[in-house]
């Protein structure tokens, strides 16, 4: 029996003591972490082929680009409106689209206003803005990076949560202008008239030949 009383004791300790982990953790944890929501969420419930104008706003620069619908037939491609109008790189649209309207976020945080700071969104690096076909809007800020220094923290259309998406959204709004252009077929055929021109007016042996 006295064996049966002390281990009796010991369980009883341990479960106090448990008790004791749970409850300090849920009221003294604290930090915008401790009330972590869902993960896995699309930020977005529509396609990226929905998307019929992004703006892209950083620090000191604007892009701007449009889907170009003037010929139905071909597939959705995009022209840059901003800072200069010229048919866009669709393989550099496509991958941000695609970071905001299909990865699934990794994190989704409860954030409180004043909390927002931490998060680096009250003053955030880029604002994305996204209108539909049918003229919806929506914003997505981007903030700063998670403890990882990775991951990126977002806001969607001013709610009331974070969330958590992959790094390579890094990538998507810090390209450079250049990036964003298409290199046409055009553009390569004038930079190889441009050479060859120069090359044979700087030719030696050209001015040689001519009986002039």
């Amino acid at each position: 029996m006295r064996l049966q009383k002390s281990t009796l004791a010991l369980l009883g300790v341990a479960i106090a003591l448990t008790f004791g982990v749970v409850v300090y953790e849920t009221q003294y944890s604290g930090g915008p972490q401790a009330e972590d929501a869902e993960t896995g969420e699309r930020l977005f419930a529509f396609e990226e082929t929905d998307v019929a104008r992004l703006t892209l706003e950083r620090e000191d620069e604007t892009l701007v680009f449009e889907q170009n619908r003037d010929n139905p037939d071909i597939e959705i491609s995009w022209r840059m409106v901003e800072p200069k109008a010229t048919l866009a790189e669709p393989a550099a649209v496509a991958y941000l689209l695609n970071i905001l309207t299909t990865d699934p976020s990794l994190q989704t945080l409860t954030a409180t206003p004043e909390q927002l700071a931490e998060y680096g969104l009250n003053d955030p690096d880029a604002t994305i803005e996204l209108v539909l076909a049918d003229d919806t809007t929506h914003f997505v800020k981007v903030g700063g990076t998670d403890f990882s220094g990775d991951n990126r923290y977002v806001q969607v259309d001013d709610r009331d949560t974070v969330s958590v998406v992959s790094g390579g959204i890094t990538n998507g709004i810090e390209r450079p202008v250049a990036e964003w252009i298409a290199v046409t077929d055009e553009d390569g055929e004038n930079g190889e008239d441009g050479e060859n021109s120069g090359a044979e007016a700087d030719d030696p042996a050209l001015d040689a030949s001519d009986p002039e």
